[in-house]
């Protein structure tokens, strides 16, 4: 039993680099019986802005560009740096933040970045940066 163990956790890392995505497709571990697990990551893992959380803003975040760097402080993502920010983008990170906005139950971080910066204004996320810009929308 031991040796089939061992057998699958090799298997994945004797594969050779063409063969990688054929095997990551078929990583099921049969229990016993008729339950089969599939080895896989946690669906929060792969999409870090998914993840739902609660959160309260501290009573030092004022301002909107801080509530945003707040919230996405330990989802590995950032704003885009303020010097390749337009204008408005700028004030809209000026602006104090809304009493209603200081506090979230139950909501994803793509969702309290979404409400933070409101109706008028896009998100760009870039998945290879991990990186996050807030754009006016077009009127």
């Amino acid at each position: 039993m031991k040796l089939i163990y061992l057998s699958l956790a090799l298997a994945p890392a004797l594969a050779s680099a063409t063969n990688t995505e054929s095997v990551d497709a078929k990583l099921v571990y049969d229990q016993g019986g008729y339950t089969q697990v599939v080895i896989d990551s946690n669906f929060e893992q792969k999409y870090p802005l998914l993840q739902v959380t609660s959160l309260e803003f501290p009573t030092s975040v004022k301002y909107v560009g801080q509530a945003l760097n707040y919230a996405l402080a330990l989802s590995g993502y950032q704003l885009e740096s303020t010097r390749d920010s337009d204008y408005t983008t700028l004030r809209l990170y000026a602006k104090k933040l809304p009493l209603v906005n200081r506090s979230f139950t139950r909501s994803t971080v793509k969702q309290i970045v979404e409400v933070i910066v409101g109706h008028g204004y896009d998100i760009n996320i870039n998945e290879k940066s991990r990186t996050i810009r807030i754009v006016k929308q077009a009127s």
